[in-house]
């Protein structure tokens, strides 16, 4: 298959963002640090700050197939949870469990709530040993480790956290975990990563990424932590690595969201006060566990207004973004893209996408082989793109007989410079 680099402007394989007209989205209060989960192909949000704080104890259901929004109501008892915002959810086998979170009396919570999806009931755990009380923490299920974990956050009387715990799911007990620095990293640096809110994180296998979050006066990003757990069950303890991209990552930014989809991960959004001031963010961007790289992806279509404190949800391979807060207050539209939308060959390589700040001037002609979604193509003239196949790509490697890519970015873009030398 041979492609004109001049003319791939003309093909587009990235789905776009499109904006949901949602029937019943008037039941649907605006709101911001809520959570989102998905069941039986369907978003289900519960909590979250609200105006009217009834709003915030009873489930909005949004129906994707169908484009329509519904309310669940349940009996209110003492194993219900009360209104919380700040809070975090997993699913796990048709149950839905949410930690800590503020409560409607403005203090932090340390009690894990269980919901059964078919009951439609409450219940909660009582347990001698639990994770002190906190909101804006961070919450992910792990197959692996057979529950979940339960890092940071922001404690009582602002006291910022990094400690780390987990829930095992077999006997529902909470275990604190010992975080050890990961040794033996081939001129990397490496660390225990610095107290923190609003961060993000996402389970792969034997070890987590953790991004972002603030301490109130720092906003963190530009490089993960990777959590280690492979050896947990016959150590009792993590290894934190502070992992450096040769890609471009994100901006610092705290309130964004991560998810998990096939081999890859998906940011979005956030609030980022590294320069001195808070600007509110819609940038996209992608990791590849495979990999190790970042790419900040540009669809087009109606592209979601900057906000933090939203959710992300992942229906089949459709991401939906709901809420949150913006410059100009509380959100509750909603927005989808469809995830792993692409062909055999390169996605667009536009020249937007590509040059930055300098013409394409090449009419070269370049001979491109099909690959799948979990491999980069292979360039023949012996080089190799680090592709992500909806609509931007990164260089991974250089030419071995002529130089004919350059990595060097323009001003405020974190993609690569296509030029001819």
């Amino acid at each position: 298959m041979t492609v004109s680099l001049a003319n791939m402007s003309q093909q587009n394989v990235m789905s776009p963002w499109v904006f949901l007209q949602c029937d019943g989205n008037t039941l649907t209060a605006p709101r911001a640090f809520h959570t989102a989960v998905g069941w039986d192909g369907k978003m289900w949000v519960w909590g979250g700050m609200v105006e009217n704080v009834e709003e915030a104890n009873r489930f909005s259901i949004f129906n994707f197939k169908e484009n329509t929004w519904s309310v669940l109501t349940y009996t209110q008892t003492n194993t219900t949870p009360p209104p919380l915002h700040g809070h975090t959810a997993v699913v796990h086998d048709n149950l839905l469990y949410i930690f800590g979170g503020i409560t409607d009396i403005g203090l932090p919570s340390n009690t894990l709530y269980q919901y059964s999806f078919e009951l439609n009931e409450w219940a909660a755990f009582n347990s001698n040993l639990s994770p002190p009380a906190r909101a804006h923490h961070c919450m992910e299920l792990s197959s692996h480790l057979g529950g979940f974990i339960v890092y940071g956050g922001e404690g009582t009387n602002g006291t910022i956290l990094s400690d780390l715990w987990l829930f095992h799911l077999s006997n529902h007990e909470w275990v604190p975990v010992t975080q050890l620095v990961r040794q033996n990293i081939e001129e990397k640096p490496h660390g225990l990563p610095s107290p923190r809110r609003s961060a993000s994180l996402i389970c792969n296998e034997d070890r987590a990424y953790l991004y972002g979050g603030t301490d109130g006066k720092t906003t963190f990003g530009g490089n993960c932590h990777i959590l280690h757990f492979t050896n947990y069950h016959q150590t009792g303890c993590m290894e934190w690595e502070a992992h450096l991209s040769d890609s471009f990552p994100p901006a610092e930014r705290w309130g964004h969201t991560l998810n998990k989809f096939g081999l890859r991960m998906y940011l979005f959004g956030g609030k980022d006060g590294s320069g001195g001031k808070y600007v509110v963010l819609n940038d996209w961007h992608r990791f590849s566990f495979k990999y190790q790289i970042w790419v900040r992806l540009s669809p087009s279509g109606h592209v979601p207004r900057p906000r933090w404190g939203h959710s992300t949800c992942i229906i089949d391979k459709h991401l939906l973004v709901f809420g949150g807060m913006s410059d100009k207050g509380t959100l509750n539209d909603m927005y989808q893209i469809t995830l792993g939308n692409s062909t055999s060959i390169l996605a667009t390589l536009s020249e937007k996408r590509l040059i930055g700040n300098r013409p394409l001037t090449s009419e070269r002609m370049l001979s491109v082989e099909p690959f799948n979604d979990d491999e980069p193509p292979r360039m023949r003239e012996r080089k190799r793109l680090a592709e992500d196949t909806e609509g931007c790509f990164s260089i991974a490697h250089h030419l071995k007989s002529t130089r004919f890519f350059s990595n060097e970015v323009s001003p405020g873009d974190q993609r690569y410079s296509f030029v001819k030398e």
